[in-house]
């Protein structure tokens, strides 16, 4: 998946993480994608994304943040929080 302390920004990691983790085409991902906007963000591949954010970024989510945090720019804001960026 990528180094989180690589040269990309973490707009470009996180659309990279979301697509693979969701398995979506990268046409999909947008900006504002909710769970639910595409058949693959269900809750379990919530889940599954929530996990290799936290792998990928070396961040951890509580259990409310991982029900909260439903779409990419909470998701996003969150880790500018969390990494100081």
């Amino acid at each position: 998946m990528g180094d989180a302390k690589g040269s990309m920004s973490i707009e470009a990691r996180l659309s990279t993480v979301v697509i693979r983790a969701l398995r979506i085409d990268p046409s999909l991902y947008r900006e504002d994608l909710t769970i639910g906007d595409v058949a693959e963000w269900d809750s379990i591949a919530h889940l599954t994304l929530i996990a290799t954010i936290e792998e990928v970024f070396n961040v951890r989510f509580s259990p409310d943040q991982m029900t909260e945090l439903t779409n990419i720019e909470a998701i996003h804001q969150f880790l500018r929080t969390e990494l100081r960026i």
